[in-house]
């Protein structure tokens, strides 16, 4: 009798079952195969058996658990024709930001300027174009006179180092220096100076769309 080779396969069939799962049969073939019969007969004779079993088969694109659904696929059309993915909409700056003062104090204009310094860390005030702006129209414009200086020490040195880092933008209104008797000359040197402080508040937020921060 001639020496025959014996050539073991697995073959695996994925088939549907009830409630949409997909039930894993493993098949296990051996092939007699004559010793003098060529590699490549042996190659044609496994495709051809995956051929007459390809019918019971349900090939899956991606690996599925035994208990899983198969993933739904799209046709390969779908792929050209799908519409490319929605853009995030972009977020719009203000132009500006205006420091919020109300009660003209001292304490308050010092936490305005603690918020301007924690805008400029986290870089929010880097992202609009002109510096946080203060408009000081007040009795608190006399912080800045220079005679005042030891009085309200912490809150000048924070406003001259956030304003020589471009970060704020100080202007009092002569108006109100006017009535206080104070001539502009008395101001420290990074002050400056609007006519009339509301009419600059009101053009800032409206025509210039600046916001309160």
């Amino acid at each position: 009798m001639p020496r025959q080779h014996a050539v073991v396969g697995l073959h695996f069939l994925y088939k549907p079952v009830l409630g949409g799962r997909v039930k894993l049969h493993i098949i296990r073939y051996t092939l007699l195969i004559p010793r003098r019969v060529t590699r490549r007969f042996v190659l044609i004779s496994s495709l051809l058996l995956s051929s007459a079993l390809a019918p019971w088969c349900v090939i899956a694109e991606e690996p599925v658990g035994l208990d899983q659904p198969p993933a739904p696929s799209l046709p390969m059309a779908s792929y050209f024709n799908a519409l490319p993915p929605a853009q995030l909409p972009r977020i719009e700056l203000p132009s500006g930001y205006l420091a919020r003062i109300e009660l003209n104090s001292s304490k308050e204009l010092g936490h305005a300027l603690q918020r301007a310094e924690i805008l400029f860390r986290e870089g929010t005030a880097l992202r609009v174009s002109e510096p946080l702006a203060f408009v000081l129209h007040g009795p608190e414009v006399a912080i800045f006179f220079r005679e005042n200086y030891e009085e309200y020490k912490s809150i000048v040195d924070l406003a001259a180092r956030l304003s020589a880092l471009d970060v704020i933008d100080v202007r009092v209104c002569r108006t109100r220096m006017g009535v206080l008797g104070r001539s502009p000359t008395v101001l420290l040197p990074f002050v400056g100076t609007v006519p009339f402080g509301p009419a600059e508040v009101e053009r800032l937020v409206d025509d210039k769309k600046f916001v309160y921060f």
